[in-house]
């Protein structure tokens, strides 16, 4: 029989992190009954320190053990059923698969994107310091949506490329300063090759050109938004 538990208390933070990794590789499941749902997370094995700190965010969500995957390299575990998660299910699944829930921009913040990065995140070379997103899960028209929410609420330069079949999401390097002021505070000190090195020279002249100055970016935040220092 699957765990259950009738309803959990999500928080903050819990919230905050579930956008991020649901537009990643978190999975909502749907208990058979239709009436409660589960949260399962799958990484592979190099990952472990994320798994166990995920593991660790929604411990009250009464989690089962990290166990190995069958037929891969990967470890994941799984939430007890409980009707708080079924939310989340019916607000980013729709019939044609994943999709960027409308309001989602008002709740997505720094700690978001920094988990979304963490899950799909990775360079574009070890020169550049542009950044992909590969949510290849989601269709083009829901990676639109994504990138419209880093642009106005984040100011980042984004926009979705096509690499061979599929379509990912690409951060200018243009955008290097103002990426890692947001999400550098989030980011597990096992995972901070997702995100370029820092310049050899400080800010350069095209991020200060193009960048958008912090003020700006501050303002564009809700006021439920906990702004990281930088």
């Amino acid at each position: 029989m699957p765990r259950q538990s009738t309803k959990v208390s999500i928080t903050r933070q819990q919230k905050e992190i579930l956008l991020g990794i649901l537009l990643g590789d978190a999975h909502i499941e749907v208990s058979p009954n239709g009436k409660s749902a589960r949260l399962k997370i799958e990484q592979a094995s190099k990952k472990r320190d994320y798994v166990e700190h995920l593991h660790q965010v929604f411990c009250d969500w009464s989690p089962g053990n990290i166990v190995a995957a069958t037929n891969s390299n990967n470890i994941k575990f799984s939430t007890a059923f409980c009707t708080s998660i079924l939310f989340y299910h019916s607000a980013f699944y729709g019939d044609e698969g994943r999709k960027v829930p409308r309001w989602i921009e008002h709740s997505f913040t720094s700690r978001s994107l920094a988990y979304l990065i963490m899950d799909d995140g990775g360079t574009k070379s070890k020169e550049s310091k542009a950044l992909y997103i590969n949510v290849s899960g989601l269709p083009r028209r829901e990676q639109e949506s994504l990138c419209g929410i880093l642009i106005r609420k984040f100011g980042l330069q984004a926009k979705v490329v096509k690499d061979r079949q599929y379509c990912r999401i690409f951060i200018s390097g243009y955008s290097y300063e103002d990426l890692v002021a947001l999400i550098d505070p989030y980011i597990l000190p096992s995972l901070r090759y997702k995100i370029p090195p820092p310049r050899k020279g400080g800010i350069s002249k095209a991020s200060q050109e193009f960048g958008v100055l912090s003020d700006r970016k501050d303002k564009s935040l809700d006021e439920t938004t906990e702004l990281p220092k930088r």
